[in-house]
């Protein structure tokens, strides 16, 4: 064999090692790629598995509160299929993990938007049921401080609720209702009970209601007529 065979086949032997060395990079990289993309969607999940998390929390606290919340989402079914998918497989797909935090992302925002719905319901009638009616009679500093109040329990009641929403809710209503029923019944509750948003017409008001209103102290400085 001469030296020229010789080195040829040197050349075939190391082309083929090279060809045989870029074919498992090729490999590796596609096996490193494929297992960024399912950490990636595995990273998706444990999100969208700590959102839910948060959703049930204020679910629970809503319940405990009373309020007619609907039954949380069954996800048994979803998460027997990733268990039973990692028993078998060992590494699930892609469109398995995608297909697992859709049922996920699905249940959360489904039992997010039922509690908010039923949330805002609760809390509104919660502050139409206050007499409202009787805020004119308090003192100045206690009203504004109760008025404050009402406007942080109206924006509580239209946001989503969370489990600190939920709470700083009822502590402030619980101090509204203690100061509004801090004023004892007078006559003159009855003509404001009719006044809307502080207003009414002047010409539906009678002599002795108006008599009413001027004679009671604790409107004097907030009686004003006003031309629209």
């Amino acid at each position: 064999m001469t030296d020229l065979e010789v080195s040829g086949i040197s050349v075939a032997v190391r082309a083929k090692r090279l060809s045989a060395v870029a074919r498992a990079k090729r490999q590796d990289d596609k096996e490193n790629q494929e297992l960024g993309q399912i950490q990636t969607a595995l990273n998706k999940l444990h999100s969208e598995l700590v959102e839910l998390s948060r959703v049930v929390d204020t679910h629970r606290k809503l319940e405990s509160c009373g309020l007619p919340v609907s039954a949380l989402p069954d996800l048994s079914t979803a998460l027997r299929r990733l268990q039973d998918q990692l028993d078998s497989v060992g590494r699930p797909t892609i469109q398995f993990l995608t297909a697992r935090t859709r049922n996920v992302a699905d249940a959360r925002a489904a039992t997010e938007e039922s509690d908010a719905a039923t949330w805002q319901k609760w809390a509104t009638e919660q502050i139409e049921g206050l007499p409202i009616a009787v805020l004119p009679r308090l003192p100045s500093s206690e009203r504004s401080q109760t008025e404050l109040r009402l406007t942080s329990l109206r924006k509580f009641a239209n946001d989503k609720p969370s489990g600190a929403s939920i709470t700083q809710f009822q502590t402030s209503l619980r101090f509204v209702i203690e100061e509004l029923e801090s004023v004892e019944e007078a006559t003159v509750d009855v003509v404001l009970r009719r006044f809307t948003t502080g207003r009414i017409r002047l010409a539906d008001l009678s002599e002795h209601e108006l008599l009413i209103l001027q004679s009671d102290e604790s409107l004097v400085d907030q009686l004003y007529l006003h031309l629209s």
